[in-house]
Order: C-alpha cells, then sequence, then structure tokens
C-alpha cells in the first residue's frame, strides 16, 4: 500500500517533467515531457538574453551619444569663456576711456573696426 501512494505522489508531482525515470519499477508509464518543458524554458531564457543584449547595445550607444555630447558642451563651454575673458578686457578699456569724461557729458567711441572684429572673434 505505501509503494502505490508513492507511486501516485511521484506522478502527481512530477506534472511538468515527466520521463518515468524516478519510478523504480516502471510501472507508471508516462510520456517524456522533460525535453518539451525544458525548450519552453530554454526559449524563453533565449528570449530574456535577447533583450537584455538589446538593452546593453541601446545603452552603450547612449552613453557614447551622452560622451560626444560632454565634449560638445565643454567645447562650447570653453569658448564662451575665452569670449567672455575678451568682452571683460574690452569693459575695462572702456571703463578706463570713459573715467577721463564726465558723467553728464555724452560721449561717442568710435573704435577702428580691426579692433573690434579682434575683440568679437
Amino acid at each position: 500500500m505505501e509503494m502505490r501512494k508513492y507511486k501516485f505522489l511521484a506522478s502527481c508531482l512530477n506534472h511538468y517533467c515527466c520521463d518515468g525515470s524516478d519510478e523504480y519499477d516502471g510501472m507508471i508509464n508516462c510520456p517524456n515531457t522533460c525535453w518539451e518543458a525544458g525548450k519552453v524554458a530554454r526559449d524563453k531564457l533565449q528570449k530574456k538574453i535577447a533583450t537584455y543584449q538589446e538593452g546593453v547595445t541601446v545603452r552603450r550607444l547612449k552613453v557614447e551619444e551622452a560622451k560626444l555630447a560632454i565634449a560638445k558642451d565643454e567645447a562650447e563651454l570653453t569658448k564662451f569663456k575665452n569670449e567672455e575673458k575678451i568682452l571683460k578686457g574690452l569693459v575695462q578699456q572702456l571703463r578706463g576711456i570713459f573715467l577721463f569724461f564726465p558723467v553728464n557729458s555724452i560721449i561717442v567711441v568710435m573704435l577702428p573696426l580691426h579692433d573690434f572684429v579682434q575683440y568679437v572673434s
């Protein structure tokens, strides 16, 4: 009686994958479903791996794009800092010129074009 209980339980517990290999006397006949159950699991795993690999590829591309954007922004920042230095120098020169004139005077300062272009570019 104990053996029959065991055989019944074994056949019920292995409903996901049954090949009869755990039955000692071969009295229970069940089709080999292990390969199919494994195939389903392998297919799911392959899809998951493909998704992760695609994600890794996308992430690498985004990291490279970010690096390029950072380099571009840093170059632009350097350019703006250089322009700021030039403009601050121009402001200092103009302040020096205006110190010699009274505050209520109207003054027109004309810079030669080549000096202006040098400061702007």
